[in-house]
């Protein structure tokens, strides 16, 4: 791994909740999102060409589609999103119940084609001990079934949502309680049981948020408030550490025609006018070349 981390700003247009990087696997370009704005973002990285849409509600997370586009978790629902059409079409939602106490907000698809949504209780936001509030969040299955199936329960904030390289394992962080845990996986049936805790992170590195693997089987996970990102071995320890120039990345993702780059989301909607000074890049696109690949984003299998 190389000694001296050189970030790069790619894109400055500041999002207030900058989130859920992917690099789309059929269309060779990245796309993110600014949760609040709302926005969805589209970088073509060979001529840095940027588009940008506005969306019809809160977007949390995206996955790729084999034919292009995306299937996206907007506030309350899952959808199939096609940008330059503008078309959303829902595919379900979480109930009137569910929708009163959580908010969808992060994801990935495993490698059997399944999108998995993690939901937080969005009462988190501003408050001054999140731990006292209700964990209301849950992790969510959506597949060949096509509804959303609830397969845990009990987060606060829950965050990352990823799959070992051998889809044995099921990665998701508690954020406000600063845990990554770690579920078997049967990939066959989508089941996710016997959570352990596979790192906690201290409390003055922030709390964990988005996450992605390398191809060494590493887990890269952003820290939100620790201006840093962390490459944990698959035992748990930390192998590395990347200080970032902000201090609320948010999540991670490997692209470009080798996978070899490391494309950084970031947020600027907790950082004050006066912190600002110290990260004016607040909220902005950042990459990183590193000597290690990442692999293929999971797609969700539409048939």
């Amino acid at each position: 791994m190389k000694q001296a981390d050189i970030i790069h700003c790619v894109w400055d247009e500041p999002c207030i909740l900058g989130e859920a990087p992917i690099w789309h696997p059929f269309e060779k370009v990245l796309y993110w999102v600014d949760i609040l704005k709302p926005k969805l973002h589209r970088l073509d990285v060979k001529n840095n060409a940027h588009q940008s849409w506005t969306m019809p509600s809160d977007i949390a997370c995206i996955s790729p589609l084999k034919n292009g586009g995306l299937i996206a978790a907007f506030k309350n629902g899952v959808a199939i999103l096609n940008p330059v059409s503008n078309k959303v079409e829902y595919l379900d939602t979480l109930s009137e119940e569910e929708s009163k106490v959580s908010v969808f907000n992060d994801g990935h698809c495993d490698r059997q084609g399944r999108f998995w949504i993690g939901s937080k209780n969005p009462s988190e936001v501003g408050s001054s001990d999140p731990l006292k509030i209700k964990a209301s969040g849950a992790i969510y299955r959506f597949g060949s079934e096509r509804k959303l199936l609830k397969q845990a329960d009990n987060f606060l904030v829950s965050n990352g949502l990823v799959f070992s390289l051998d889809s044995k394992y099921f990665f998701v962080a508690n954020s406000p309680k600063r845990i990554i845990y770690r579920y078997d996986f049967d990939s066959e049936t989508g089941a996710i049981h016997n959570p352990i805790i596979f790192a906690k992170i201290t409390d003055d590195a922030g709390v964990p948020d988005g996450m992605t693997f390398d191809s060494e089987g590493y887990l890269w996970n952003c820290h939100f408030g620790g201006w840093r990102i962390t490459r944990y071995a698959p035992d748990g320890k930390i192998d590395r550490v990347i200080k970032m120039p902000v201090g609320y990345p948010t999540s991670c993702c490997f692209g470009g025609p080798d996978l070899k780059t490391l494309f950084i989301t970031s947020a600027k909607r907790d950082v004050t006018e006066s912190e600002l000074k110290n990260q004016p890049q607040a909220g902005a696109l950042f990459s990183m070349d590193v000597d290690v690949s990442g692999v293929a984003e999971s797609y969700f299998l539409e048939d």
